[in-house]
């Protein structure tokens, strides 16, 4: 045999698609979790309560909804196993064929779960180690302790695990990227970066005292540090709104949609927005 020619090909490995709403009912079909009375309750209850968001059709795993998965599977890891759920439906079933009573049924379920339950609430009422803690890679500004993930009425923040030693907190963006894996979330570099983008602190228009940049709901904003004062004020990208001339474009973030967008500073009377952050007008036509 004569060696004519060689052909080199690369690949890489992708990793399995996102599921979708309707891929997800299925896989929930397939291992028998759920009856089709619940599954569109089980679709809506994951967004709902942001575990997962749906992006261009396909659902996405919140950071908080990869942080109670870790917190269900170190405390309850049977109970969140696929066939657990199965074996509850197929019980159920047997109790309306009349092949197994309630109370059979109960007891096989929360007898160990009782246990588990009982177990970390000791844990929570001893007070001298916490059962769950997400710590990040960045280091409180304070006491250079590792800072942890918590969560805080719907929006999630860096707090020292020296608390109540050390009671320092950093906001985090809406939107920040972020990497999670192993119970650890790496954020710091992404933080460095969205701090190089705005600065930490303006003068408040106000009463003059410096204006300190907060996270809230509806995203980044600046607050007066002056407690008598109490004014805000919006992220400017010191752009120039194309539209109106008059205002400039500054940073919102919609809950609706879970992403970070720019807008006129003087809405409502001007509704010029725009999804990407923008750097300058654009010189040839003036409205871009």
């Amino acid at each position: 045999l004569i060696l004519e020619d060689i052909k080199t090909k690369q690949k890489f490995t992708e990793p399995p698609r996102r599921y979708s709403e309707a891929g997800l009912i299925n896989l929930l079909e397939k291992e028998g979790i759920g009856r089709p009375s619940t599954y569109a309750s089980i679709v809506s209850v994951i967004q709902e309560r942001r575990y997962a968001d749906k992006e261009k059709g396909s659902l996405r795993s919140t950071l908080l909804g990869q942080v109670v998965v870790d917190f269900l599977k170190q405390h309850f890891s049977e109970t969140v196993e696929a066939h657990f759920t199965a074996h509850m439906e197929e019980d159920l079933d047997q109790i309306e064929e009349g092949k197994l009573t309630r109370l059979d049924a109960l007891n096989e379920f929360y007898g160990p779960f009782s246990e588990r339950l009982s177990t970390l609430n000791a844990l929570i009422d001893n007070g001298k180690e916490r059962p769950f803690r997400v710590m990040t890679d960045v280091l409180c500004g304070k006491c250079g302790a590792p800072m942890e993930l918590r969560y805080w009425k719907g929006s999630h923040f860096l707090g020292c695990s020296n608390y109540p030693d050390c009671r320092n907190t950093l906001s985090l963006p809406p939107d920040l990227p972020y990497h999670y894996e192993e119970g650890t979330l790496i954020i710091r570099e992404a933080l460095e970066e969205a701090a190089s983008k705005t600065r930490a602190k303006i003068t408040c228009p106000k009463c003059g005292s410096p204006m300190e940049l907060k996270t809230g709901r509806y995203g980044r904003y600046y607050r007066c540090t002056n407690p008598a004062c109490g004014e805000t004020a919006s992220v400017s990208t010191g752009v120039p709104c194309p539209l109106c001339k008059g205002g400039v474009l500054v940073e919102k973030y919609s809950q609706k949609r879970r992403r970070t967008f720019y807008s006129c500073s003087d809405y409502p009377k001007c509704r010029f927005a725009v999804s990407e952050r923008p750097v300058k007008v654009c010189p040839a036509c003036g409205s871009g």
